[in-house]
C-alpha cells in the first residue's frame, strides 16, 4: 500500500495482492515508525453502505464497503474518490489500483497492475 497525504487529501494505491485480500474481506495495513510514535493505516472491508474514515490514537482507519471493493477488483476501473464533509471544508480520499511505472524504478513492481499506457 502506498499512501500520500496532501493537506485534506489522502491518496491510497494498492497492489493486485492487496486488492484481492480486500475483496475477500480481509483488512490490509501499513505502519510508519517515527522516533516518538508509530503511524498506522488500516483499510478495512466493511458491511457499511458508505465509506468511513477516522484518525484515532496514531491510526488512520478507512472502512470501505466490501461491495465497493469487490466491484473495483472485478472491473477495469482504476479507482474511486470519496469526500467527507468537515466543519470547514472536506476530507477527500482517492483510492486506486497501483500500476507499474513506465520508466524503470529500483522498487519491485511485480505485484502491481500492468500499466494500461504501456506500448505493445
Amino acid at each position: 500500500m502506498k499512501i500520500r497525504i496532501l493537506e485534506n487529501s489522502i491518496r491510497i494505491r494498492v497492489s493486485m495482492t492487496e486488492m484481492a485480500q480486500l475483496s475477500d474481506g480481509k483488512e490490509i495495513d501499513s505502519k510508519t515508525v517515527f522516533p516518538s510514535a508509530t503511524l498506522f493505516v488500516k483499510i478495512i472491508p466493511s458491511n457499511f453502505e458508505t465509506l468511513v474514515i477516522d484518525f484515532i490514537k496514531h491510526e488512520i482507519s478507512i472502512l470501505i464497503p466490501l461491495t465497493t471493493l469487490q466491484k473495483l477488483n472485478n472491473s477495469d476501473e482504476v479507482g474511486f474518490s470519496h469526500g467527507i464533509a468537515l466543519a470547514k471544508g472536506s476530507l477527500n480520499l482517492l483510492f486506486e489500483k497501483d500500476f507499474q511505472c513506465l520508466s524503470e524504478r529500483a522498487e519491485d513492481q511485480s505485484g502491481l497492475y500492468k500499466n494500461p499506457r504501456e506500448s505493445h
